[in-house]
């Protein structure tokens, strides 16, 4: 599946049909430092590029980090009273989300790899898949395979 489109916007860069989509911290810098923009454009695009972290993207940590981003460097733009409004909404479900992460003894096995999976701790689910050999549903593999973080190992020399 080829989750690139040709768009030139930099945050619709990725496909709207693709099922996991990531958007990475240099995409976030790249729109800062476009001289090429203006400010307005620029908080335009990390606020979609904050939206997309936070929907399809399923990566809460990554999206309060680019609203922290926009509401700081950009506070009289027209997109900043919405940028707070998700913010505050996902700072709330993130810290609902640690909560029971690290709080519930009895969550299931495959809620704690979800739960880190929508707060953007890929890397975590991935070890708690190998220590704990638990094994996670299709689309939990399907998602962290395409990230990159269920590949092969490479072959013993």
């Amino acid at each position: 599946m080829n989750c690139q489109s040709q768009s030139a916007d930099p945050v619709m860069a990725l496909a709207p049909d693709c099922e996991t989509q990531i958007v990475t911290e240099d995409q976030a810098l790249s729109i800062i430092g476009n001289n090429r923009i203006t400010h307005a454009e620029q908080a335009a695009q990390l606020f979609r590029l904050a939206q997309r972290q936070y929907g399809k993207g399923d990566d809460l940590f990554a999206a309060l980090s680019t609203l922290d981003r926009l509401i700081d460097l950009y506070p009289s733009e027209a997109e900043t009273k919405a940028a707070i409004s998700l913010r505050d909404i996902a700072r709330g479900e993130a810290t609902s989300l640690n909560f029971i992460l690290y709080t519930d003894q009895n969550l299931l096995p495959e809620s704690r790899i979800d739960i880190m999976l929508r707060l953007g701790l890929f890397q975590a689910a991935t070890d708690y898949i190998y220590a704990e050999t638990v094994k996670p549903d299709q689309d939990a593999l399907l998602r962290l395979y395409r990230l990159g973080y269920l590949c092969a190992a490479p072959a013993p020399s």
